[in-house]
């Protein structure tokens, strides 16, 4: 079943639907290129159902970019083109904690909702999600030279894996101790990105030298290696981990290659085998796997037009769906 958003009329940036399905929250402003500032950027829940709208999250004076349920569902956290982040109760609308300036343009919810890491330039911390209390900052030695690009929780929320620009390898951390317990060293590039696999006992990495590579994260030993057509940018892991997206670009000098176009992969996580390969109109409307990660959802353009279904387990294509109507 398909369901209008209802008098939703800017341009949508980022959205994100509740973990029952229920609710669904839109960030919208004028358009891409211009910061708005205040009056135009909207922070919007809806009824998935009806398609009406429930309430509005004010106090973004940016347009929103990320946006985020906990697994719970009891709380929003929303980063804006400012990278000023916000935590509200998603029940009463309530905000529940604001850093502004804080310049973490990405964050992430532990698996059982309780807390969140916040990383960017402005460091690694993670948060009570029910006050927005700091309950540690993981330093490095070196941490005010780099930007931070992933840090993602174990399924068990004990440990975090982190990357960051200009280093060569991920880091883990003991969230208790707040102290370094692993590195994920062999990458002859930045590693960009990194997440753990639902089993908790191998990570994923992507890095600028154009592999994907599958790592033991207890005993720092890599399993894996898939190699792409050029810089690896974003991992996006299915949630039975069985297969992966990895988004990358052509190497430069490559004759095919469109400066900055990205491209994607379907990797078989356990065959270590591309199974299908997106194109870059595909790679942008990537939205994300399906709960049961059965099925791969990408939207058609910036218009929201058309929408485009794939079979996660072979890549093709298996429905269109029209959102015009």
């Amino acid at each position: 079943m398909l369901t209008r958003l209802k008098g939703s009329t800017d341009h949508i940036h980022a959205t994100a639907l509740s973990p029952d399905g229920k609710l669904v929250l839109t960030g919208s402003g004028a358009n891409s290129e211009v910061d708005i500032g205040f009056g135009g950027t909207l922070v919007q829940l809806w009824d998935a159902s009806s398609g009406s709208e429930i309430k509005r999250l004010a106090g973004h004076k940016h347009t929103p970019l990320v946006l985020l349920f906990s697994p719970d569902g009891n709380r929003i956290l929303t980063v804006d083109q400012n990278e000023d982040l916000r935590l509200w109760d998603a029940g009463s609308g309530r905000l529940v904690s604001e850093f502004e300036g804080a310049e973490w343009p990405g964050a992430e919810f532990s698996r059982g909702g309780r807390t969140f890491v916040a990383f960017g330039s402005g460091g690694i911390h993670v948060l009570d999600a029910e006050t927005g209390r700091q309950l540690l900052q993981i330093e490095d030695n070196r941490a005010a030279e780099f930007f931070f690009s992933s840090a993602r929780f174990s399924p068990d929320g004990h440990r975090i894996v982190t990357t960051a620009l200009a280093r060569d390898d991920a880091r883990i951390w003991d969230v208790a101790m707040g102290r370094q317990v692993g590195s994920l060293a062999g990458h002859k590039g930045y590693v960009i990105d990194a997440v753990f696999l639902p089993d908790g006992k191998r990570i994923l990495t992507g890095s600028k030298d154009g592999t994907v590579r599958l790592w033991d994260a207890e005993t720092g030993h890599e399993l894996r290696k898939f190699v792409a057509p050029g810089p690896v940018h974003r991992i996006l892991l299915s949630p039975d981990g069985k297969r992966c997206i990895a988004e990358w670009e052509y190497a430069h000098g490559t004759q095919v290659a469109v400066e900055g176009e990205e491209h994607s992969s379907l990797l078989d996580v356990e065959a270590e085998r591309e199974v299908v390969r997106f194109n870059a109109k595909t790679t942008e409307g990537l939205v994300g796997f399906s709960p049961g990660s059965s099925t791969l959802l990408a939207l058609g353009d910036y218009s929201l037009q058309h929408a485009f279904l794939f079979s996660a387990a072979t890549g093709k294509q298996l429905r269109q769906v029209n959102l015009d109507r």
